[in-house]
């Protein structure tokens, strides 16, 4: 999640040289290829990291709550294209202080309790699901005889 954050920041940086620096129409086709590429692979991690994180009577809560904070900010980004629709460079700009908050808050963000399963640890899946889901008293118990995540599953 954290590389296609960087990458939708960094097409984002490349779109914005291109119609203030550059000039070049290539260069802004360019920046919204590499976005066309990094967007979905963000989406799609994000929904994974929710699903794994998240306590499983609420997973479905919260997935449904991602698409319509998706739907949400394209309402938006709508919104502020009709209302900046003559000035591109503040348009293309916005996101790039977005992505950089993005990042620095994702490197706090531990890994989710599954993920660290499937690596054998699981005291660092106990800290985690502590983290996501608060320290209740049957934390240890969700793990017991569970050393991967196949025995989950089975």
């Amino acid at each position: 999640y954290i590389a296609a954050t960087v990458g939708m920041t960094a097409s984002s940086a490349l779109q914005l040289l291109s119609v203030t620096v550059i000039s070049s129409p290539e260069v802004l086709i360019a920046g919204r290829a590499v976005m066309a590429l990094f967007s979905p692979l963000s989406e799609a991690a994000l929904m994974m990291y929710l699903q794994e994180s998240s306590p499983t009577h609420l997973r479905g809560t919260l997935s449904s709550l991602f698409s319509t904070g998706f739907v949400i900010m394209c309402m938006l980004g709508m919104q502020l294209g009709c209302l900046l629709d003559q000035s591109l460079p503040i348009l293309i700009s916005i996101p790039i202080p977005v992505g950089i908050l993005s990042v620095a808050f994702l490197f706090f963000l531990p890994e989710t309790p599954k993920y660290l399963l499937t690596k054998d640890d699981k005291e660092g899946a106990l800290r985690s699901l502590s983290f996501f889901q608060g320290k209740q008293i049957d934390n240890k118990d969700t793990f017991e005889g569970k050393t991967t995540i196949e025995d989950d599953e089975g």
